[in-house]
């Protein structure tokens, strides 16, 4: 039977005894480890299971281990918060994001971390918007203009909407205030966005940490925003130019993003990278499901009223 592990409130995830027994051997799990397996009423430390028990003793008879349940974390941020710290968190995200598995994740520093890169990212990303705003608009122009010389009706009506659509954009104040409240609005999404994945987690039967998955959204995307905006820089620039050859660039970097979130939010957890993956995935087609549905159901109201 397959056993939970889960230490500082944090899951580690779900292992077979063999597993757990070899983790202790190595260091990789602690006697103080709470576990949990079906039909049990609560968590119990590992030292307190009969199977485990003489195997916890020798590794620690071994080995010392750390008075607390979790390392001392390696984030830069978490050690000395400032800017240099910030940058070089975002490095490790990409170079080595286990060195998530033992971070605090604090509610309170993982705010900080996001509204100071706010305040770093603003001003560029203000100025920057217009320009922004007009590749994203060449893009679909172009786009729309190839949809409407199809042959297929459908087809066309879809890319005269398009062209309605670029034509119908308010003035570049309104975007750069709408810009401005989605920035500021950042952390707060990411927030949002964690307690989805923690919801397709659970569903998926992984017992994490509600808060942990949460600041860990905030916290990741906020890295990723510093690793990410030099490249988006160059992209927009690149745009002004030719503007559909930065489809593909945008379309990988956006990938590429995801994976990255995926194996940092992983890490944090103690869980595999696909778990992650497979929550968004669920959220996906329920979202696809919904909208379906209400297509079918506006369609068929619409087709009563004529």
């Amino acid at each position: 039977m397959r056993i939970h592990l889960a230490r500082d409130g944090a899951a580690l995830g779900i292992f077979t005894e063999a597993e757990i027994s070899a983790g202790l051997v190595e260091g990789r799990f602690y006697r103080t480890d709470l576990a949990w397996r079906e039909g049990m009423a609560s968590w119990i430390p590992l030292q307190e299971w009969t199977e485990f028990s003489a195997t916890a003793t020798a590794a620690a008879s071994s080995a010392a281990e750390p008075a607390t349940f979790t390392s001392p974390s390696e984030l830069p941020w978490e050690t000395a918060p400032g800017l240099g710290s910030l940058f070089r968190s975002a490095w490790q995200l990409v170079t080595k994001p286990l060195v998530l598995t033992n971070a605090r994740l604090a509610t309170g520093s993982v705010f900080a971390a996001a509204y100071f890169a706010i305040g770093i990212l603003f001003l560029p990303m203000v100025l920057l918007s217009p320009i922004s705003s007009k590749v994203e608009s060449a893009r679909v122009l172009a786009l729309a203009e190839w949809l409407v010389l199809s042959e297929n009706p459908q087809v066309a009506e879809i890319g005269r909407g398009m062209l309605a659509g670029v034509q119908e954009q308010g003035p570049a104040w309104a975007t750069g205030c709408g810009m401005a409240c989605g920035i500021v609005l950042l952390p707060l999404m990411a927030a949002v966005a964690g307690i989805f994945v923690w919801i397709g987690l659970r569903i998926q039967g992984l017992k994490v940490s509600f808060g942990r998955t949460v600041s860990a959204s905030i916290f990741i995307s906020t890295l990723l925003w510093l690793v990410l905006f030099p490249l988006q820089i160059v992209l927009i620039l690149a745009g002004t130019v030719a503007p559909m050859e930065t489809w593909l660039p945008t379309i990988l970097l956006s990938l590429g993003a995801f994976a990255l979130s995926c194996r940092a939010t992983g890490c944090a957890l103690s869980i595999s990278g696909w778990r992650v993956v497979l929550s968004v995935v669920i959220w996906a087609t329920i979202g696809c499901a919904f909208c379906c549905c209400c297509g079918c159901f506006l369609g068929f109201l619409t087709g009563m009223s004529k």
